[in-house]
C-alpha cells in the first residue's frame, strides 16, 4: 500500500474511531476535504466515488483493490508479490509483467524483455522466436499444442476447458458474472455489482499479497 494510501486510510480510520461504535455506517472526512465512508467490516471507500470524475481506490488492511474511472469489471490487473502482474481482458492473458527488485519492468508478455537485472540470468526456448524459457528467479512453460503460457515460477495459470478464459492463478481462483462476464472473484476478493446502474456495489475480502485493479477498457 502506498504512503498516500496508508496516510488516507489511518485518517480515516481516525476520525471514524470518534463515532458511535454501533453505528452500520460512519462517514469521515479527509485532509483534502473527500468523504470517507466507512464500514463495520473495516472496509471503505470514497462517497459518491463512482463519479466518472476521478480513480479511487477501495481497500482493507493490507489488500486494496483501485478502480479506474469508467471500470466495466472486464479488464483488471492482479500484482502478486509485488513482483508479477498479470492483466485480463475478457478472461484472456492479455499481458505479463515481472518486476525487479527495485520496481523497474525486466519482462513483458507481449513486448519482451525489457531489461535484465543484475544477476539475472535469461534463457530462450529452442526452436521458438524470442520466447522466453527462464528470466532470473522465474521459469516459463507452455501448452505444447498452443503456445500460451501456462506457468511462471511458482505460478501455474488455468485455463477453462470450454471458453478458455484464465480461472486460476497459483492459489488464487478466477470467476466471473455469469450474465455479465465481468470480473466477481479473484481468491478471497469478492465484487458485487448494481445491475440496475451497471456499477460496482461493493467489494469484500482480503488478500494478503494482492493488489486488483479494476481497469478501463
Amino acid at each position: 500500500m502506498s504512503k498516500r494510501w496508508r496516510q488516507l486510510l489511518l485518517f480515516a480510520l481516525l476520525i471514524g474511531a470518534l463515532a458511535t461504535s454501533g453505528a452500520a455506517q460512519m462517514r469521515a472526512i479527509t485532509q483534502s476535504g473527500r468523504v470517507v465512508l466507512l464500514y463495520p467490516d473495516g472496509t471503505w471507500q470514497y462517497e459518491n466515488s463512482n463519479n466518472g470524475l476521478d480513480d479511487y481506490g477501495w481497500g482493507r488492511g493490507d489488500s486494496q483493490i483501485n478502480i479506474d474511472s469508467g471500470a466495466s469489471g472486464k479488464r483488471f490487473g492482479a500484482l502478486i508479490d509485488r513482483r508479477l502482474y498479470f492483466i485480463i481482458n475478457d478472461g484472456q492473458l492479455e499481458d505479463l509483467y515481472i518486476y525487479d527488485d527495485r520496481g523497474s519492468v525486466a519482462y513483458s508478455l507481449r513486448e519482451g524483455v525489457e531489461r535484465v537485472p543484475f544477476n539475472w540470468t535469461i534463457q530462450y526456448d529452442i526452436g521458438t522466436k524470442g520466447r522466453i524459457r527462464k528470466l532470473g528467479p522465474y521459469e516459463f512453460e507452455y501448452n505444447w499444442l498452443t503456445g500460451q503460457l501456462e506457468k511462471v515460477g511458482n505460478y501455474q495459470i488455468e485455463y477453462h476447458f470450454h471458453n478458455n478464459k484464465v480461472e486460476r492463478i497459483g492459489r488464487y481462483r478466477i470467476e466471473y458474472d455469469f450474465h455479465t462476464e465481468r470480473l466477481s472473484q479473484f481468491g478471497n476478493l469478492h465484487i458485487e455489482y448494481d445491475f440496475i446502474s451497471d456499477s460496482i456495489e461493493r467489494i469484500i475480502g482480503r488478500e494478503e499479497n494482492v493488489m486488483l485493479y479494476l481497469l478501463r477498457g
